[in-house]
Protein backbone atom coordinates (compact mmCIF):
# COMPACT_ATOMS: atom_id res chain seq x y z
CA UNK A 1 0.00 0.00 0.00
CA UNK A 2 2.94 2.35 0.52
CA UNK A 3 3.88 2.18 -3.16
CA UNK A 4 0.26 2.76 -4.16
CA UNK A 5 0.08 5.78 -1.84
CA UNK A 6 3.36 7.22 -3.17
CA UNK A 7 2.03 6.97 -6.72
CA UNK A 8 -1.13 8.81 -5.61
CA UNK A 9 0.98 11.56 -4.04
CA UNK A 10 2.99 11.94 -7.25
CA UNK A 11 -0.11 13.35 -8.93
CA UNK A 12 -0.76 15.98 -6.26
CA UNK A 13 0.65 19.45 -5.80
CA UNK A 14 0.68 22.07 -3.06
CA UNK A 15 1.32 19.54 -0.29
CA UNK A 16 4.23 18.85 2.00
CA UNK A 17 5.05 15.24 2.78
CA UNK A 18 7.46 14.05 5.46
CA UNK A 19 8.42 10.43 4.97
CA UNK A 20 9.63 8.23 7.81
CA UNK A 21 10.78 4.80 6.67
CA UNK A 22 9.16 2.59 9.32
CA UNK A 23 10.62 -0.87 8.80
CA UNK A 24 8.05 -3.33 10.13
CA UNK A 25 6.74 -5.21 7.11
CA UNK A 26 9.47 -7.63 6.10
CA UNK A 27 12.92 -8.81 7.07
CA UNK A 28 14.55 -6.87 4.26
CA UNK A 29 12.79 -3.56 4.99
CA UNK A 30 15.69 -2.30 7.08
CA UNK A 31 18.25 -3.06 4.37
CA UNK A 32 16.11 -1.45 1.66
CA UNK A 33 15.56 1.70 3.69
CA UNK A 34 19.27 1.89 4.57
CA UNK A 35 20.13 1.74 0.88
CA UNK A 36 17.73 4.61 0.20
CA UNK A 37 18.84 6.65 3.23
CA UNK A 38 22.51 6.30 2.31
CA UNK A 39 22.00 7.23 -1.36
CA UNK A 40 23.55 10.45 -2.60
CA UNK A 41 20.03 11.57 -3.65
CA UNK A 42 17.52 10.18 -1.15
CA UNK A 43 14.46 11.64 -2.88
CA UNK A 44 15.42 10.12 -6.22
CA UNK A 45 16.26 6.77 -4.61
CA UNK A 46 12.89 6.80 -2.80
CA UNK A 47 10.92 7.55 -5.95
CA UNK A 48 12.97 5.08 -7.98
CA UNK A 49 11.97 2.36 -5.52
CA UNK A 50 8.38 3.37 -4.76
CA UNK A 51 7.26 4.55 -8.20
CA UNK A 52 9.56 2.74 -10.63
CA UNK A 53 10.49 -0.44 -8.70
CA UNK A 54 14.21 0.24 -9.08
CA UNK A 55 16.29 -0.74 -6.03
CA UNK A 56 18.88 1.62 -4.59
CA UNK A 57 22.54 0.63 -4.61
CA UNK A 58 23.79 -1.26 -1.57
CA UNK A 59 24.71 1.13 1.22
CA UNK A 60 28.17 1.16 2.76
CA UNK A 61 28.31 -0.83 6.00
CA UNK A 62 29.37 2.26 7.96
CA UNK A 63 26.39 4.39 6.88
CA UNK A 64 24.23 5.30 9.88
CA UNK A 65 20.45 5.61 9.64
CA UNK A 66 17.69 6.86 11.98
CA UNK A 67 16.06 3.40 11.97
CA UNK A 68 16.01 2.94 15.76
CA UNK A 69 14.62 6.45 16.37
CA UNK A 70 11.91 6.04 13.73
CA UNK A 71 10.96 2.63 15.12
CA UNK A 72 10.70 4.08 18.65
CA UNK A 73 8.56 6.98 17.39
CA UNK A 74 6.24 4.63 15.52
CA UNK A 75 5.83 2.45 18.58
CA UNK A 76 5.15 5.51 20.75
CA UNK A 77 2.47 6.64 18.28
CA UNK A 78 1.11 3.08 18.10
CA UNK A 79 1.65 2.75 14.37
CA UNK A 80 0.89 -0.87 13.51
CA UNK A 81 0.84 -0.69 9.73
CA UNK A 82 2.01 1.36 6.81
CA UNK A 83 1.37 3.76 5.35
CA UNK A 84 0.20 5.76 8.34
CA UNK A 85 -0.85 9.27 7.41
CA UNK A 86 -0.74 12.07 9.98
CA UNK A 87 -2.18 15.52 9.31
CA UNK A 88 -1.00 18.80 10.81
CA UNK A 89 -4.00 18.85 13.18
CA UNK A 90 -2.95 15.50 14.65
CA UNK A 91 -5.55 13.33 12.97
CA UNK A 92 -4.38 10.15 11.32
CA UNK A 93 -5.52 7.76 8.64
CA UNK A 94 -4.16 4.23 8.56
CA UNK A 95 -3.51 2.88 5.07
CA UNK A 96 -3.45 4.34 1.59
CA UNK A 97 -6.13 6.75 0.41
Amino acid sequence: YCKQFRKTLAGMDNITVYTFMYNILSDDSTAKSKNIWCSSDRNKAWDDWMVHGKSASTAPANCLTPHDKVLALGQKLRVTGTPAIFFSDGTRIPGAV
